[in-house]
């Protein structure tokens, strides 16, 4: 299912090889003494130079109170005590953990060799990076003034849309000093905004832009030209050349060669800026080449001419660390990651995709049909369109309500068994592997990043296969976790991974991947979500992009049964759009961007880390092994509750927590909290279980996972470490029915309204067993009441309550109020007589991707109006003469084939072609042999029409002919889509016409269709049956 891509990386933890931290103090009771045995130990720790440097540069505030504390000004036991909580965490941090943060850890390159072989050396190169909220704060100086303003090219915000007069910016991150969080902005939309935002959808200078202005409006004073221009730019309407786009990875030196490009040495008030950022460019740079010893010095020199520049950002610098090593791993390592990865892809819950794209999927088809191409920016108007799905930032639409499923039942008893067996361990055997699948696996994601840890006790052997694989996490798309780092890498292994993600498989046969370039929601969290440009098209949002970008307006989202498509509608093709960033899609993310690169894979498996469902909440899971993989941790959950008040004495509150461990089996040695943000914690050291007593204290609940002894990770010298392994998809990419090629993009005004169009749509809700005494015995009397009957036709349907649906063609749209009320009265008598529940009329969405637009659709509603007539004659027939309501279907499906394709021979050809026999079980032998009967199209269908009923029957389906042939006539003409692709779906709504709703009996019948063709073919071509 997967395969390894070699694009591998090394995150480890970068303490010095002889690291020696003394070891935390207990607490005694006594309050003083504490104190002092804690400032005692901050003074002991802070004297190790790496530390104090590493915890220095990731909270300068944590520094300063230690200083405060070590020269004696501060001396306040809760103030100590605080520092030194914090200082601890830091220290485990340092100790325990190897996600890349400042200088605690970082990463190395890792390639894919025959033997595995690791390089290491204390000796590790930081790149200091300016802190995006640092940078905000020049940003905003330099586009205050004026005259330099006037200079800078700007470009419209790409997410901007008009609503009921007023231009709005939606999920506008917050300003830099803002405690808001992400929301929507709007002014209004006059007629000079109008003029600037036409103006301004390619690079425009503000001076450019004020002459428009003023040409236009020559009465206005100048001095509200530039005003209007420049609450436009405070606003981020208009963004300017100065904001890096996300694909620069060092913003500064793009910052300042657009204030070069723009002349700013020659703006009075802006020269001093520039001057002073070209001098901070110059000592970070120094920095980044100089030895180890000297940069902590040109750190503080570089962070004191920041601060003097920007006083009230915080701390101005962060830094990535390049670590001293560079690992091969052995090709037996990344098989045993392909076979992790494929399993934990098996095992998902979720192998169509999430429960609320699976939602979303539906309520795409519900409102547009297969095959419809919607423009991205309307279908996720949470006013005319669909909004965004579910849990989205901001979405309307409600999450579906989680079910219990037979794969919950079974891991809840899996997990009972181990609590009562006292094992911590359950080894996954191939048995209850494919108990624990679904029994339909679906499209596996086309590529991944995995990452785990490696346990053993020497390099030999790994190269002998005597290691554990510790699967940590899943990114749903490679070079998610490296990206923000390639530039981090030597130019030889920079270009071997950007080669191997250009490569990457995509999920739709000859899709484009494009990669999305968009600011973080808050301004902090572009620190760490900067990563280059690896394809030469971009999709940017929300920022001014300078190279060649493919615009939100040219992307459209089409869909079939399988899931969605995001289609460019100047070409026709298939986008599949990737961030190149680990960047939270749910918290952090834009929400356009997050649509972007979820949507091709939304009908994908979603899985990561083993999931439990709704047995994750259990007091204890067990460790889940695979081979030699351990694909989910041992874990424990304890509540708050289950301890001492917070208030107990501290001896009273660790006996407890003991009987708690020893009841549940719980080690010393566990990890607190999740993945990136998790300590090491040793609870047999009173200090470490502090800690957890104050998270206790914090949150009420603490989740503990079993945490590896070190000494496992001997081959690495005890160092805390992941490695990031990309795969890729084995499985072919699917192609689609729906070719979007010269297809006309649905527009906001998709969708007929009630006495607004010529078209009326009536839903009646009931039980679907009275639907055929409806539409036989009751539907007439509705027709008969009409002057002249009105073209009309029926579906059944389920959203999840089943429903008649009726639409009529009125000759115009007042003509609604008379359909209206005949249909009121109608359907008070329905109710009168138990056969009805409700009715609603509602917006009829054409499905104009599956049929065709304009005379192709106009085709289409006359055949549906058709096949609705051959439906009611069907369902009389059915009662009339007793016939197999099954094989009069399949005739009915026969018919209809021949009667769209025009030729009897090339129609069961078709069918013999197009319908998986493997689909249905095998048809009991009374049934196909009456299906044979019926289906045989000799002599006009003879034995349907000796069927009582079956004259009128035969009648309906030649008028049916006529409108299918004239269908088939249109869609050739028109040349947008071939005839046969909308076959299977005519055939399917037969199907739903005269029997309902029953995919296992529509499988029966396309199967008994498809042998009714064969048997046909032997008989008069020969052929072999």
């Amino acid at each position: 299912m997967y395969r390894y891509v070699d694009a591998a990386l090394l995150r480890a933890a970068a303490y010095p090889s002889q690291l020696a931290i003394p070891s935390r103090p207990e607490p005694t009771g006594d309050a003083a003494a504490d104190t002092g045995q804690w400032r005692e130990w901050i003074t002991q720790v802070w004297a190790i130079g790496s530390v104090a440097e590493a915890v220095e540069l990731a909270s300068s505030a944590l520094a300063r109170r230690i200083e405060e504390i070590r020269g004696g000004q501060v001396r306040q036991p809760k103030q100590v005590r605080r520092a030194a909580d914090a200082l601890a965490r830091y220290v485990l941090r340092i100790q325990h953990r190897s996600t890349p943060f400042g200088l605690f850890a970082g990463i190395a390159p890792a390639r894919i060799t025959d033997t595995l072989s690791l390089d290491w050396t204390d000796v590790h190169r930081p790149t200091a990076r300016v802190d995006a909220v640092w940078l905000a704060y020049v940003i905003d100086r330099l586009e205050s003034i004026p005259e330099l303003l006037r200079r800078l090219p700007v470009v419209v915000d790409s997410t901007c849309f008009v609503r009921d007069g007023r231009l709005v910016v939606p999920c506008q991150r917050p300003d830099r000093d803002s405690d808001r969080g992400p929301g929507e902005m709007s002014v209004r939309h006059t007629r000079a905004v109008q003029m600037v935002m036409a103006a301004a959808t390619v690079p425009v200078t503000v001076g450019d832009l004020a002459a428009k202005l003023t040409a236009e409006y020559p009465d206005t004073p100048t001095r509200a030209v530039d005003a209007l221009l420049a609450e436009l730019v405070a606003r981020r309407v208009l963004l300017t050349a100065v904001r890096p786009p996300m694909t620069v990875t060092d913003p500064l030196s793009h910052v300042i060669t657009a204030l070069q490009t723009a002349d700013a040495v020659h703006v009075e008030a802006a020269r001093p800026l520039l001057n002073a950022l070209k001098d901070i460019r110059a000592m970070l740079t120094r920095h980044d080449a100089a030895p180890t010893y000297q940069q902590r010095s040109l750190r503080g020199s570089a962070a004191g001419a920041m601060t003097a520049l920007a006083p009230a950002a915080g701390a101005p610098l962060s830094a990535d660390l390049r670590l001293g090593g560079a690992l091969a791993l052995p090709r037996l390592v990344a098989r045993e990651a392909e076979k992790a990865a494929s399993v934990l892809a098996r095992l998902t819950p979720f192998p169509s995709g999430s429960a609320a794209w699976q939602d979303y999927h539906a309520r795409f088809l519900e409102t547009y049909g297969p095959g419809a191409l919607v423009p991205v920016r309307q279908l996720t108007d949470p006013d005319t369109g669909l909004d965004f799905p579910a849990g989205y930032r901001g979405s309307r639409l409600a999450r579906p309500a989680p079910a219990l499923t037979p794969r919950d039942e079974q891991l809840l008893a899996l997990a009972q068994h181990a609590a009562f067996d006292g094992v911590r361990e359950v080894q996954l055997t191939d048995e209850l592997l494919t108990g624990l699948a679904p029994a339909h696996g679906g499209v596996p994601l086309p590529h991944i990043d995995l990452r785990f840890h490696l346990q053993a006790a020497t390099l030999q052997a790994v190269d002998n296969g005597d290691f554990t694989l510790h699967v940590n996490g899943i990114a749903p798309a490679a070079g998610a976790t490296a990206g923000r780092f390639l530039d981090l890498l030597d130019a030889a292994d920079r270009d071997r991974m950007t080669a191997a993600y250009t490569g990457l498989p995509t999920l739709t046969s000859g899709a484009r991947r494009v990669q999305v370039s968009s600011p973080a929601l808050h301004i902090r969290t572009d620190n760490v979500g900067r990563a280059p440009a690896v394809e030469p098209g971009v999709i940017s949002i929300a920022e001014h992009y300078p190279g060649i970008r493919l615009e939100l307006d040219d992307l459209a989202v089409t869909a079939d049964a399988t899931g969605f498509r995001l289609v460019r509608l100047s070409t026709g093709r298939t986008i599949e759009p990737f961030a190149l960033n680990a960047v939270d899609l749910g918290t952090f993310t834009h929400p356009l961007a997050r649509l972007l690169v979820e949507l091709p894979r939304a009908g994908a498996a979603a899985f990561g880390p083993f999931a439990w469902g709704v047995a994750a909440r259990l007091p204890f899971l067990p460790r889940i092994r695979y081979g030699r993989t351990v694909l989910a941790s041992a874990t424990w959950r304890l509540t708050a509750t289950e301890l001492p008040s917070s208030v107990a004495e501290f001896a009273l509150w660790a006996k407890r927590l003991n009987t708690w461990r020893h009841r549940l089996g719980v080690p010393a040695a566990v990890h607190l909290g999740d993945d990136d943000q998790r300590l090491r914690l040793d609870l047999e050291q009173p200090a470490d279980t502090m800690l957890l007593r104050a998270e206790l204290d914090r949150t009420g609940h603490a989740v503990l996972r079993e945490a590896a002894d070190e000494a496992a990770w001997a081959w690495i010298g005890g160092r805390p470490h992941e490695i990031t392994l990309a795969l890729a998809s084995t499985a072919p990419p699917a192609t689609h029915r729906h070719a979007a090629g010269g297809q006309t993009a649905v527009g906001r005004d998709h969708g007929h309204l009630p006495s607004t169009s010529p078209w009326a749509f009536l839903k009646l809700y009931g039980h679907p067993d009275r639907f055929p005494d409806i539409l036989t015995r009751h539907l007439p009397h509705l027709l008969s009441g009409f002057d002249e009957v009105p073209e009309w036709w029926y579906v059944r349907y389920r959203d999840p309550h089943d429903q008649l649906r009726l639409r009529f063609r009125l000759p115009h749209p007042e003509a609604f109020g008379e359909i209206a009320a005949k249909a009121g009265i109608w359907a008070a008598d329905l109710r009168r007589h138990g056969l009805l529940g409700r009715m609603q009329w509602d917006t009829y969405y054409p499905e104009t991707g599956r049929y065709g637009t304009g005379p192709a659709m106009a085709a289409a509603e006359s055949v549906f109006a058709a096949d609705s007539t051959v439906a009611l004659a069907h369902l009389t027939c059915v009662v009339d003469s007793e016939a197999d309501p099954q094989a009069l279907t399949t005739a009915g499906l026969v018919d209809l084939a021949a009667s769209f394709t025009g030729d009897t021979p090339r129609a069961m050809r078709w069918l013999i072609d197009h319908i998986d026999p493997s689909a249905a079980l095998h048809p009991a032998r009374p049934l196909h042999q009456e299906a044979m009967r019926l289906s045989t199209p000799s002599d006009g269908f003879a034995a349907v029409r000796a069927l009582p009923g079956g004259e009128a029957l035969t009648a309906a389906w030649a008028a049916r002919r006529q409108a299918l042939q004239h269908y088939r006539t249109v869609l050739a003409a028109d040349g947008t889509k071939a005839p046969e692709t909308v076959l299977p779906s005519l055939m399917h709504l037969h199907y739903l016409r005269t029997a309902g709703i029953g995919p296992a009996g529509e499988d029966l019948c396309s199967r008994l269709a498809r042998s009714a063709a064969l048997s046909w073919t032997a008989r008069n071509q020969g052929a072999r049956a």
